[in-house]
């Protein structure tokens, strides 16, 4: 039994600190991982596998590496990540697409490109702007339910919506003439936010 294998068994049985051992040695890789495929979730998923090792512990063999068996995991939340992605409209690239169409360079570059205008656009958009976009494009959460989050009626939800999306449009069309994200419509600009969770 490996002195790592030890210290999940403690961490099992409620000894924190050897929990903190084990998360300072391995979440760096783990999260660089994640940042990898899924830049948006890295953390999140990063906390799900370190979560999963501690529940499925007891099924660890004790002669096999920890790393790889964390790994493990990793790869599992990253595949359920991107199965969920994929059962999204505008997940994962569109159907019919060829894979070796869809991972060429220069649509990685252009993609890529994309998504620094609509950050940076984005980014200068007032607080309250910028909250009840990402609540409706990226939580997928209707008005009445932003709405709750924000404090302030569903009507007042739709009215900013409608001026965050007029004021974001206007900032990529400062950033990019050339950016078809500057005249999208909803579902577009929706498939477009989206695509920020997605791996590039």
């Amino acid at each position: 039994m490996t002195d790592e294998v030890e210290l999940l068994a403690a961490w099992r049985n409620g000894h924190k600190a050897a929990g903190e051992v084990l998360m300072a040695r391995y979440y760096p890789s783990v999260l660089r991982f994640f940042e990898l495929s899924a830049t948006w979730v890295a953390e999140d998923l990063t906390q799900k596998t370190f979560l999963a090792l501690l529940e499925r512990s007891d099924a660890l063999d004790p002669e096999r590496s920890i790393r790889g068996y964390l790994f493990g995991i990793a790869r599992n939340q990253l595949a359920m990540h991107l199965r969920g992605l994929a059962h999204e409209p505008g997940g994962l690239g569109d159907e019919g697409e060829p894979a070796a169409e869809q991972t060429r360079l220069s649509t990685i570059i252009a993609r890529v490109e994309e998504h620094r205008v609509l950050l940076r656009a984005l980014a200068e958009l007032p607080a309250d702007l910028q909250m009840v976009l990402v609540l409706h494009y990226w939580e997928a959460m209707p008005s009445a339910e932003i709405g709750e989050a924000v404090g302030i009626p569903a009507s007042t939800v739709r009215g900013r919506l409608s001026r965050a999306r007029e004021l974001l449009q206007g900032e990529i069309r400062a950033r990019s003439s050339r950016s078809p994200l500057g005249s999208a419509d909803d579902g577009e600009l929706a498939a477009w936010f989206r695509s920020l969770l997605a791996p590039s």
